[in-house]
């Protein structure tokens, strides 16, 4: 039994630690790579780059900010709500489906550039609020 206790307290401590000391700091380095970006991205358009005139550009800055605003409450929680919505919600499911068929055909090699990188800086907000 007081190994069980012992095991718990650790774990609350560990708890503790990670999501009130290292977590925040790994959620601004995550949200500061978002707006290094961002920042690319909105370069694109003040240099006149072509890619600015895609399609998929105002879907990519809108889903950065998004994240940036929402960073800490991207769980596995909120993807399995999101999906029920979507399963639920054939307008939603019609939007979503336009807009990965946009972001599918990105003829812009500096912006899939762009939206991969988000992608995998969204996945590493997924795993980072996952650890504790």
């Amino acid at each position: 039994m007081d190994i069980f206790i012992i095991t718990l307290i650790c774990l609350a401590a560990f708890h503790f630690i990670y999501q009130d000391v290292v977590l925040p700091s790994i959620h601004m380095s995550l949200r500061n790579k978002f707006f290094r970006l961002r920042d690319d991205l909105r370069m694109l358009k003040i240099s006149g780059d072509t890619a600015a005139e895609e399609d998929a550009y105002p879907i990519i800055q809108e889903g950065i900010n998004n994240f940036i605003n929402s960073l800490p409450s991207l769980t596995i929680t909120f993807h399995a709500e999101l999906r029920a919505l979507r399963h639920r919600d054939p307008e939603l499911r019609a939007r979503v489906k336009r807009r990965v068929a946009v972001l599918k055909n990105i003829r812009s090699e500096k912006l899939k550039e762009i939206f991969d990188e988000s992608n995998s800086v969204l996945r590493d907000a997924f795993l980072a609020n996952v650890g504790g």
